[in-house]
């Protein structure tokens, strides 16, 4: 019988609180959610009242620590990567374990987020593009007309029109 992976997760989050009630930090997989947006998944260290998340981890989700200062905790991570403590980011950044979907949320101020470039300009045509060499002609009309509750009726009309050839 296969268990949602809700109900596993949840359990083994469960697990892990009852192992950080221990006194020894336990170690974990959880989704991230940065500003309401799903960033993939991070490991995460937790120790009491505190969450550490390693370092690259926040980069990846486009979290500039290096932007940040001040009093910064960090503990070295048993696989060479850095962990920050996310509590002392708090100027920054807030966080909350959400317990029922099992994930983590951090709220960053837009300031320390990695920028994002949006290019508008009009892309560059398709390669596939055929031009055709066929003449073309095109009308366009409208009438518009106001006879309630005036006492001058008003009517109008717009037209264009156009012919093209190559």
């Amino acid at each position: 019988m296969r268990i949602p992976s809700s109900l596993s997760a949840l359990g083994l989050f469960l697990v892990l609180c009852a192992r950080t009630a221990a006194a020894s930090p336990a170690t974990i997989s959880l989704p991230l959610v940065v500003n309401q947006v799903n960033r993939g998944e991070v490991t995460i260290l937790s120790n009491g009242d505190d969450v550490f998340v390693r370092e690259v981890d926040l980069a990846a989700a486009g979290i500039r620590t290096e932007a940040m200062v001040g009093e910064i905790l960090r503990k070295e991570g048993d696989t060479a990567h850095d962990y920050v403590s996310l509590s002392s980011l708090s100027p920054y950044l807030s966080y909350s374990l959400d317990e029922m979907e099992v994930v983590l949320r951090l709220q960053v101020r837009p300031d320390f987020l990695q920028e994002h470039v949006l290019d508008l300009r009009a892309r560059r045509r398709p390669v596939n593009l055929q031009r055709t060499q066929a003449p073309a002609a095109f009308l366009n009309y409208a009438v518009h007309g106001d006879v309630a509750g005036t006492v001058d009726p008003s009517f109008g009309y717009a037209a264009e029109a156009s012919t093209a050839w190559v």
